[in-house]
């Protein structure tokens, strides 16, 4: 039997070679059940879960990267106040 990190693993290392927009749930089963050389029918709500959360965690990366870009782009846009300035306020 596969431990549940074993699975965990090999389905973060497969997802993250995947194209995400095409590959499902189906597909990645059937690579793990391929890799591991068992049938993994009974697992998955499992698999079903561990790509959920490894779509949330690709998401919310791709939405701190925006963040911090849009965050850049306003300090960049902002007038640089001299020293002067600064020292006097």
């Amino acid at each position: 039997m596969v431990s549940e990190s074993e699975l965990i693993g090999r389905l973060r290392e497969f997802l993250r070679n995947s194209d995400l927009d095409t590959t499902t749930t189906s597909t990645v089963r059937r690579q793990l059940e391929s890799d591991f050389g068992i049938d993994l029918s009974d697992r998955k709500a499992f698999i079903r879960e561990q790509v959920d959360l490894f779509l949330q965690t690709v998401h919310q990366q791709q939405n701190d990267v925006a963040e911090e870009e849009n965050a850049a782009e306003e300090d960049a846009d902002k007038p640089q106040q001299s020293q002067e300035e600064e020292e006097e306020e």
